[in-house]
């Protein structure tokens, strides 16, 4: 593709040695710098002996000259062209962008090209290409807005007619010549080519054919470059990677959440996270669900690969009548994505489905961290405490050691100084004279605090890690929540309802009338391992609420807080009414000791024009949602 280079490299010393590369990771540009120094294979004059020394004479700059100079010397990448420096160090950056070059071996050229461009990619099999005819248009605009690659994954053999097998090749162009379709195809090696029909010297290359060469864009030699016909290449492959490229005129919008999944083993089933986004005007677009790019910290990565898949709505349309969903794909892939001709202004729910398989011992980290060397260890711990830090429901706790101070924070003052900042930041304004009051504050309040609350506690084995949910609406309403059980109600946080009510007791003076029953039911209801945010009472007793938003992960208020408190809380924020302690008991996740059941996931989705996205995310809470018996008709 034209430019594509400068577009990556975007701005380089020769004289001094320096250049700045660009690469796209998750949802965002990172610039990495590095100098020219790049590791040879042939050994310094001075480490040169016996027979080898004998061969220069002893004579260093003749060694230097003829035995040191030329990319064949390189010990990574080279690129064919003698003397062209743009490869190795692009490879020397990438590598530095992931830690070294040991985390760059290895994987799919389509996420390598991510990295480069900021495009998306999808592998499909070939098999699964039913319309050829419409995937031909597709590879006539290769290098346009698109890239291809091919690959055969067959690991019972190495070589398929000059082909190497698990080995991604460039797909140059797609042209038609003479009423034939034909895909010219590079082996990033440089060397070895394909050895069927249309292949160099082959005997379809009649004497007319060998006069439309030049058309063809095509030379003899082991280049590494060759031609297939098109129905040949249909036929050998048994993938294609295509990354769709984005110019200036897309715009992106994108949300990441952390999610947690329930225990495995347990259904392949929706219902652990969803996103809602709206759409001011009709666009193409391009919808993309995917997992943190973990390359740079695959070592810690966690024991699990996880697969994902979903499926869009309209806004209240029911479950059989989907907009549109991802694209079929290969198992464990880093994404899920679809693309449409034109995506239709309004409100849409993305309901997502996980799966996953064990690939590592869960004790892999426990048993190789011995042999680490402590330095790296730190930096691949902070490049996964960066990434993962993107998601809106966020912990930063668990990653304290590891996420740096931001670099701004350090400038002409000096330490002490920052610190007393940084702790009258964090001092929290002074309370009000009723919140201050003892007697206003315990009469008929809940107990002290007694037992250490869910999202404190040390063993985690009470925490409802898969408590963080929805993305704030945009007006606050008392609405009454679908019902989980029976029980379970959502009421909006904006504290007008209790407004009201107190204003109508001030001028009515007159009692509320419960049963003996009711009394009884709420006052006695302890609900264990809970804590309310506000005034820090564990266990809450009676009614109390969970925020729902993902940004408050945790959040429980009592219902007394939430009289006196009006504005302790967002009030654009939903919040789930909890009264019984069944209810409470759904919002705990059944995790098993030492299990690892959280991805990061990000939506992003591209559009054209003037159309504007917003995105929001709701997480699953606990196991309000389950399992129920189809009428039998």
């Amino acid at each position: 593709m034209e430019g594509l280079i400068n577009r990556i490299c975007v701005h380089r010393d020769e004289q001094v040695g320096v250049y700045g590369f660009v690469f796209y990771r998750d949802s965002g540009w990172i610039d990495v710098v590095i100098d020219d120094l790049l590791y040879t294979r042939i050994p310094k004059f001075e480490e040169l002996w016996g027979e080898q020394a004998d061969l220069y004479h002893g004579d260093k700059e003749k060694f230097e000259a003829r035995a040191r100079v030329g990319g064949k010397t390189l010990y990574f990448s080279k690129s064919k062209t003698e003397d062209e420096t743009w490869l190795p160090l692009l490879e020397k950056a990438y590598a530095k962008l992931n830690g070294d070059y040991q985390a760059i071996i290895g994987g799919f050229d389509a996420e390598a090209i991510e990295a480069l461009t900021g495009g998306i990619s999808t592998l499909t099999p070939i098999k699964d290409i039913l319309d050829v005819n419409k995937f031909w248009e597709e590879l006539l605009n290769v290098n346009k807005d698109r890239l291809f690659g091919c690959a055969i994954d067959d690991s019972r053999v190495s070589e398929v007619t000059g082909l190497y097998t698990s080995h991604a090749y460039s797909v140059l162009e797609a042209l038609e010549v003479n009423g034939k379709q034909f895909v010219r195809i590079r082996n990033p090696w440089g060397k070895s080519e394909w050895k069927g029909r249309w292949s160099d010297g082959s005997k379809e290359w009649t004497h007319e054919w060998l006069l439309r060469l030049p058309e063809l864009h095509h030379k003899f030699g082991d280049d590494g470059e060759f031609l297939m016909e098109y129905k040949d290449f249909l036929k050998t492959w048994t993938s294609v990677e295509r990354s769709r490229i984005f110019d200036q005129g897309w715009k992106l919008s994108s949300m990441w959440l952390n999610v947690t999944s329930r225990t495995y083993p347990c259904a392949w089933s929706f219902g652990d996270v969803s996103f809602t986004f709206s759409v001011t005007a009709d666009s193409p677009a391009a919808i993309v669900l995917s997992q943190l790019n973990s390359r740079c910290f695959n070592e810690i990565s966690g024991y699990n690969d996880w697969s994902l898949d979903f499926v869009v709505y309209r806004k209240g349309a029911p479950s059989e009548e989907h907009y549109t969903r991802s694209y079929h794909n290969w198992f464990w892939q880093r994404s899920a994505s679809v693309e449409l001709d034109n995506l239709e202004a309004g409100d849409y729910v993305l309901h997502v489905r996980l799966d996953r398989r064990h690939t590592r011992k869960k004790t892999y980290y426990q048993e190789s961290v011995e042999e680490w060397d402590v330095r790296k260890l730190s930096k691949v711990w902070t490049q996964a405490a960066i990434s993962k830090s993107i998601a809106i429901n966020f912990d930063p706790e668990p990653y304290s050691e590891y996420l740096p101070a931001p670099e701004d924070l350090f400038g002409g003052v000096d330490l002490n100084t920052l610190e007393e900042k940084q702790i009258a930041l964090e001092v929290p304004p002074p309370t009000t004279a009723s919140e201050s009051n003892p007697a206003l504050s315990t009469t008929d309040g809940p107990k002290p605090e007694t037992s250490k609350p869910d999202d404190s506690s040390k063993d985690g084995k009470d925490k409802p890690t898969g408590d963080k949910a929805p993305e704030p609406e945009t007006k606050s309403e008392d609405k009454p929540g679908a019902t989980a059980g029976g029980s379970t109600n959502r009421a909006a946080a904006d504290g007008e309802t209790e407004k009201k009510e107190e204003k109508k007791e001030d001028k009515e003076d007159k009692p509320v009338i419960v049963t003996a029953a009711e009394l009884v039911e709420t006052s006695k209801v302890v609900h264990e391992g809970f804590m309310c945010k506000e005034c820090k009472t564990s266990p809450i007793e009676g009614p109390w609420y969970r925020c729902l938003d993902p940004a408050c992960p945790s959040y429980n208020i009592c219902e007394k807080c939430m009289k006196s408190k009006p504005d302790a809380h967002d009030k654009t924020h939903k919040l789930l009414h909890i009264q019984t302690e069944e209810d409470a008991k759904k919002l705990k996740d059944q995790l098993k000791e030492g299990e690892d059941n959280s991805v990061t996931l990000g939506l992003r989705i591209y559009t054209k024009g003037e159309s504007v996205v917003t995105i929001s995310g709701q997480l699953r809470h606990g196991n309000i949602l389950s399992w129920k018996r189809k009428d039998i008709k």
